[in-house]
């Protein structure tokens, strides 16, 4: 049977939306970025681009918010895909960081987005890097069904592992900013921040965009049955 495709969230313009929570010991900020319909043909630059922008303490996000700004305890943001005809591919990150800097944390994870540093010297390293994680990722010998339905599904008809090995040789610094510029940048933003009021002033984040604010009502109903 088909898989359940849930439709993703559109967005026109840069939203915020912001959870008040007086209990809340760190603030937890989410970033969402809608990229656009799966296409197997970039699959290799989006996995370029993910370990770019954030492949582990190398990677920008790390790098410019923790390790340069120490802006964060932990933050990462990646390009991700159901890998199905017809799923969105999305951008989603993450900041877990102290409340009072949360908003110089989401200055530096916006100012990625929009005008993300070019460090080519660093192609080599990336393509190593793919190249170890294809050949180490293998499913068990218990998920090899599941596995080869999901790559038949994504349209391929091998190990994709073994077609992306191949591209990986020819990947240039450019690829990865034709992924960045295409499907990243200028695109509309979500950015949704869990923190404790009395330490952050939901207003000083318009400047992302418009800030909606939510209750823990508006999140979880409370007649579900994992509460009663």
């Amino acid at each position: 049977s088909s898989p359940l495709l849930r439709p993703m969230k559109e967005y026109s313009a840069n939203t915020v939306y912001f959870i008040p929570n007086a209990d809340a010991k760190q603030a937890q900020i989410y970033f969402y970025v809608p990229i656009g319909d799966y296409n197997r043909a970039d699959d290799v630059n989006r996995i370029a681009f993910n370990q770019y922008f954030s492949g582990g303490f190398n990677g920008l996000v790390m790098q410019e918010i923790r390790e340069k700004n120490s802006m964060a305890y932990t933050a990462y943001g990646s390009a991700t895909s159901r890998g199905l005809p017809g799923s969105k591919t999305y951008l989603t990150g993450y900041i877990g960081t102290q409340n009072d800097k949360a908003l110089g944390a989401v200055e530096l994870f916006y100012e990625l987005l929009e005008n993300m540093p070019r460090h080519p010297e660093t192609i080599d390293n990336i393509k190593n890097s793919i190249k170890e994680s294809l050949q180490t990722q293998k499913p068990s010998p218990r998920n090899l069904g599941q596995s080869v339905s999901a790559w038949e599904k994504m349209g391929y008809t091998e190990d994709p592992a073994k077609e992306l090995a191949a591209q990986v040789d020819s990947l240039t610094f450019d690829d990865i900013l034709d992924f960045y510029n295409t499907y990243i940048k200028g695109k509309p933003v979500a950015i949704s921040i869990v923190a404790d009021p009395r330490d952050v002033n939901s207003k000083d984040f318009a400047k992302f965009g418009k800030v909606v604010k939510l209750s823990d009502k508006d999140l979880f109903n409370d007649k579900d049955v994992m509460f009663q």
